[in-house]
């Protein structure tokens, strides 16, 4: 997948997400997930997590096992999406509250696309 990126115009290949472990006051402890120019360095956000989004991913994982249960497929289907529906939800309003208290100048997260954004795709945790 590749993006063009917003401040040195290169066409880069958006390769494995980075981390950093941040401490927030409203949220505690974080894990931003990011990519970085390799030209210029600049680094763009792709998600955060915090200990709810990730109680939430073990969460899945749980129903995620069930699922394989015939009597409990059904159920674990529809607690499957109530799951990922709820992480959706938070992880957009971290990145709504976040962006930008960070992440180097005032692109914060802005990259000129041209794919799919990096987000992994419901079930894909990183």
């Amino acid at each position: 997948m590749n993006f063009e990126c917003v401040k040195c115009k290169e066409v880069v290949e958006l390769g494995r997400l980075k981390t950093t472990n941040l401490k927030h006051p409203d949220e505690g402890e974080l894990t931003w997930y990011y990519f970085e120019c390799p030209k210029c360095f600049e680094q763009f956000s792709a998600f955060y997590k915090n200990d709810e989004v990730k109680a939430l991913e073990l969460e899945a994982d749980k129903w995620e096992k069930r699922k394989k249960s015939p009597h409990l497929k059904a159920k674990a289907k529809h607690e499957l999406a109530q799951v990922w529906d709820r992480r959706a939800v938070i992880m957009a309003r971290l990145r709504a509250e976040l962006d930008g208290g960070h992440v180097a100048d005032d692109g914060a997260g802005a990259m000129a696309e041209q794919g799919t954004p990096g987000v992994p795709s419901e079930g894909a945790a990183p």
